[in-house]
């Protein structure tokens, strides 16, 4: 499988960073449009350089993309279907910048990372992963029979 990109423009550190800085998205915490167009853009482009290269070189190799998108996507849209209480910000420190060796036990963290969509301003939290990877391997197995 090869995943695609998320929405980059819903991941909390860009929707900070919109927010702070002079922009249509100044003051809001809302996902950016433009990026989250660019990564539909590439995963397009993705889906197609392995459509032609199972077609050309790979004919004998089983490949299927693996679409990350969409549902985080909806988490971010809809948290609430998925009993999320928070799919803007992370659950480490302010929710907002932190990530990776930045987001440690220093930090704090929320009561219950299950309501949240993000761990940190770019991963998912253990809920997320878990409805993406449900979500996503049922609509890359439907995708992948019917192809």
């Amino acid at each position: 499988m090869v995943a695609g990109l998320p929405p980059i423009g819903c991941l909390p550190v860009i929707v900070t960073m919109d927010s702070i800085s002079p922009s249509q998205n100044w003051l809001q915490r809302v996902c950016n449009d433009q990026h989250n167009i660019d990564s539909q853009i590439y995963n397009t482009k993705l889906q197609s350089l392995i459509h032609n290269l199972l077609q050309t070189t790979l004919h004998d190799a089983k490949i299927a993309y693996f679409d990350i998108y969409t549902p985080i996507l909806d988490m971010v849209q809809y948290p609430t279907k998925y009993g999320l209480e928070n799919s803007r910000e992370g659950c480490c420190g302010t929710g907002t910048m932190e990530f990776g060796p930045v987001c440690n036990e220093l930090d704090m963290i929320c009561p219950d990372p299950s309501k949240y969509l993000f761990w940190d301003a770019v991963h998912p939290t253990q809920k997320g992963y878990s409805v993406m990877i449900n979500t996503g391997l049922e609509n890359t197995l439907l995708s992948y029979l019917t192809s």
